[in-house]
């Protein structure tokens, strides 16, 4: 099937400028003044910018948090996500307890195909680290995932320090990167304790949960033994 919007204005790395798209599958055909092609649909975009699909590198989709289970599904959250003019995503695939990066990235195309209405990829979760799984790095750089994620926090999906030490060492071999989700568990579940002893639980009391507060009594500056401070 062709399309052809006529009359838009096109947003480019170049800048804006007003042109005729030609779209012929799912590729760009042609660009260019007046165009006229026989057998594509026209459709008049007088007025109205034409730009490329927005790409969200961080969805979380059918996702068992333990004490939660997010909303949307793949249905729901890319048809949410073309509505804003996001054309892709990437998912976290979350490997359970036992499981394999394998397996985890099979049952998350499982949760995925047939359901997504926009293109979809997957950074992997890892949340049970052991000498099995870190073979499968390799494995994983073939079946299109170079990019790992790291919880700090959660119970069912946080790695320890020395694990998360490892993984970076790892991937690293392998040229992928790592995205960590930091927070110190134990001191949060502390604060949420005092908090709600205190009956302080409305919405605007979470920053002091997750250890914001506006004046902090210890200031901690760090930097690399090589880089000394001036």
């Amino acid at each position: 099937m062709k399309y052809l919007f006529k009359n838009g204005v096109l947003v480019s790395s170049a800048g804006c400028f007003q042109a005729d798209l030609l779209i012929q599958g799912e590729k760009i055909a042609q660009i260019g003044q007046e165009l006229s092609v026989k057998d594509a649909q026209e459709i008049d975009v007088s007025g109205k910018y034409i730009f490329h699909g927005f790409i969200d590198a961080h969805t979380h989709f059918d996702l068992d948090a333990g004490d939660f289970h997010t909303v949307d599904d793949f249905a729901t959250g890319t048809k949410a996500a073309l509505a804003g003019g996001t054309t892709a995503i990437l998912d976290f695939t979350t490997q359970e307890k036992g499981e394999t990066l394998k397996n985890a990235l099979e049952n998350w195309h499982g949760l995925a195909e047939g359901k997504a209405c926009c293109d979809y990829g997957f950074h992997m979760c890892i949340i049970d680290w052991n000498p099995a799984v870190k073979a499968e790095l390799r494995d994983m750089i073939r079946l299109g995932v170079t990019s790992y994620k790291l919880y700090m926090a959660y119970d069912n999906l946080m790695v320890i320090d020395r694990e998360i030490l490892e993984i970076l060492e790892s991937v690293e071999a392998e040229n992928g990167i790592v995205g960590v989700h930091c927070e110190n568990q134990k001191i949060i579940q502390g604060v949420t304790a005092k908090l709600q002893k205190e009956e302080k639980t409305a919405p605007a009391c979470i920053p002091r949960a997750v250890g914001r507060r506006r004046k902090p009594s210890i200031v901690c500056l760090c930097w690399p033994s090589w880089q000394q401070p001036r």
